[in-house]
């Protein structure tokens, strides 16, 4: 018995480890303890700190505990945040964590549409956001909502996941992620304090066994105890601490420190070998026992709920993994021929830039979080599409007050709301498509903006046709006069506008500018004759095509397939095959312009 156990030690040393880490990978991390409080402004000083001493100390990540930014509200307490300085002290973290090449988890809060979500921010090493997870099991912390489950994404070329407090003792949280790939299982916690003495061994054992039973790190942040008030709320009892894939302590901070907890994995010992069994893909453990497998309907039931995963940084991963998952946007592409697009949704306020504004905001961030490289609004989106009630006002005097108001909500492309925009494409990363009203010089126009992962923009479309004519529209708006196509990569993309769609000489021109990829944010009329009409620009183009309405998306294929859509208040996320649209298309290539007079 003796040598048995001995022997599968030996095999599960052998066992080949991550496929994303290199042979000999180390990876230096450090995990935070901080005693936080109500103050934001504080709070974000110390994390700040804590960043640029792990930086500075060679760390590639750094975790942070739950609720570490926001303190962990519970009850009407949640009411005491105020959340548009909580995601402006965000962006400032990342951007320092973006400066000093560092990746973070950030235990924080999130508002959004009354909906409140306790979770952790992740970033990538050049700051971009990767994703939120929300803990999956709450506590009794009732103004939260419920997460959706177990997570995996990259962090300095590691494959990781991360869970939060209550989330410790479902073990199958960790699990999963590590069968999907992580050779790191984070930690966000916020446990009780040290007057619950009998909750403190329980904790610690289980923050040593989410290593230990997987064969990787865990890599664990939590709340210290006030020194002045060990029974003050919302602060835990300290022990941050790092675990190797034997249970062992590599290093840990005592109940009152505030400090780095800082260690160097070897990622070879992270091999994950108990957890590739269940799934049945340790093959030295298959091949001594003389068996393709050990345990099929064991290792059937993990494969099903590996299929709960959610990637966050879109990469993928092996092809068991994307069994019965058509609909699910983790695991349907990532690669350099197809493009992560996210249609949102929504009914704009009219005439209110600030409500609209925010609005967007959250739904791509929304959008961002689940995978979406590049997200669209609809037309208007900004100040909510307000023309027609100007050309509609019949009284003189109210008309008159109308479009003096719809002269002043034009903004220049440098405007103080298109650059916000800028810079939530630049934090998160992606394009950004906007739907707005715009001012150059004496002329508006309904125009779409293109934003890069920069926060620059690329270009504009201005609406070349009005379903309303020419000469009823207030002083100055003016209709566009070409059709610009813009390069993301090797991929074309060309805009329309609403009533640009109900005149196929417009798709047509893009088409032939080289569009792979036409997108059309919309106002005006949708249902079932626009999605024919939308799925014959398409085919009769053959390019890939999202129209983009308030109360209606639809993602379409080069072949007039729709591949996705939403209704008001939802998004919609789907990768583009875009390289699948042939350059050479015969809708476009065989026509004989000389006839068409």
């Amino acid at each position: 018995m003796i040598l048995l156990v001995l022997g599968e030690s030996y095999l599960f040393a052998q066992t080949k480890g991550s496929d994303v880490s290199e042979e000999g990978k180390i990876i230096k991390v450090a995990a935070a303890q901080i005693l936080s409080s109500w103050n934001i402004a504080e709070n974000e000083k110390k994390i700040t700190n804590a960043v640029i001493e792990a930086a500075n100390q060679g760390c590639e990540v750094i975790l942070f505990h739950e609720g570490c930014l926001t303190n962990y509200p519970v009850g009407d307490d949640i009411k005491r945040i105020d959340f548009k300085k909580v995601r402006a002290a965000e962006r400032r973290i990342l951007s320092i964590s973006k400066e000093h090449h560092i990746a973070i988890l950030l235990g924080t809060s999130s508002e959004e549409d009354g909906r409140y979500h306790n979770h952790v921010v992740i970033a990538n090493e050049n700051g971009k956001i990767l994703g939120r997870y929300s803990k999956t099991w709450r506590a009794g912390d009732k103004p939260y909502e419920a997460g959706s489950g177990p997570v995996i994404f990259t962090v300095a070329g590691v494959e990781a996941t991360v869970i939060i407090c209550h989330d410790l003792r479902y073990p199958e949280l960790a699990r999963l992620g590590v069968a999907a790939g992580a050779q790191i299982v984070f930690i966000a916690n916020n446990e009780s304090g040290l007057t619950y003495e009998n909750k403190l061994l329980g904790y610690r054992s289980m923050q040593i066994a989410r290593a230990t039973e997987s064969m990787v790190y865990s890599v664990m942040a939590n709340a210290p105890a006030d020194p002045k008030d060990i029974e003050r709320y919302n602060c835990s009892h300290g022990n941050s601490k790092i675990v190797d894939p034997l249970g062992n302590i590599v290093d840990e901070a005592g109940s009152f420190e505030e400090r780095l907890v800082i260690g160097e994995l070897d990622l070879n010992r992270a091999h994950r070998s108990t957890v590739l069994r269940t799934i049945g893909e340790n093959e030295k453990i298959n091949e001594y026992y003389d068996v393709k497998c050990e345990n099929i309907p064991y290792r059937n039931w993990m494969r099903d709920g590996v299929k709960m995963v959610v990637r966050l940084d879109g990469n993928d991963i092996p092809a068991y993994l994307k069994e019965n998952r058509s609909n699910s946007v983790a695991f349907t592409g990532g690669s350099p021929d197809s493009l992560a697009i996210a249609s949102i949704s929504f009914i704009p306020e009219k005439w209110a830039k600030e409500v609209n504004a925010e609005r967007i905001e959250a739904l791509t961030r929304k959008a961002v979080s689940q995978g979406a490289e590049l997200v669209i609004t609809p037309e208007g989106a900004l100040e909510g599409y307000v023309v027609n009630d100007v050309i509609n006002e019949e009284d003189a005097e109210k008309k008159e007050v109308l479009t003096k108001r719809f002269t002043e909500l034009a903004e220049p492309a440098d405007g103080e709301y298109i650059t916000r925009l800028y810079r939530l494409a630049d934090e998160l990363d992606i394009y950004l498509i906007i739907g707005y009203l715009a001012k150059e010089g004496p002329n508006i126009y309904n125009a779409a903006m293109l934003i890069g992962p920069d926060g620059k923009r690329i270009g504009h479309y201005y609406k070349s046709h009005f379903w309303q004519g020419y000469d009823v529209n207030p002083p100055g708006y003016t209709p566009g006069s070409a059709f610009p196509v813009f390069q993301l990569g090797e991929m074309n993309l060309g805009i329309m506008i609403c009533a640009d769609r109900q005149f196929p000489e417009v798709a047509r021109m893009l088409a032939l500018n080289g569009s792979d990829l036409i997108v059309c944010p919309a106002y005006g009329n949708y249902g079932d004759r626009n999605t024919a009409m939308m799925r014959t620009r398409a085919v009769e183009n053959q390019v890939c095509l999202v129209f983009t309405h308030p109360h209606h998306s639809l993602i379409i294929g080069n072949d007039g397939t729709v591949i996705g859509e939403c209704n008001s208040d939802e998004i919609v996320i789907k990768y583009i095959p875009w390289k699948s649209v042939e350059k050479t298309r015969p809708s476009v290539s065989y026509r004989r312009p000389e006839l068409y007079h």
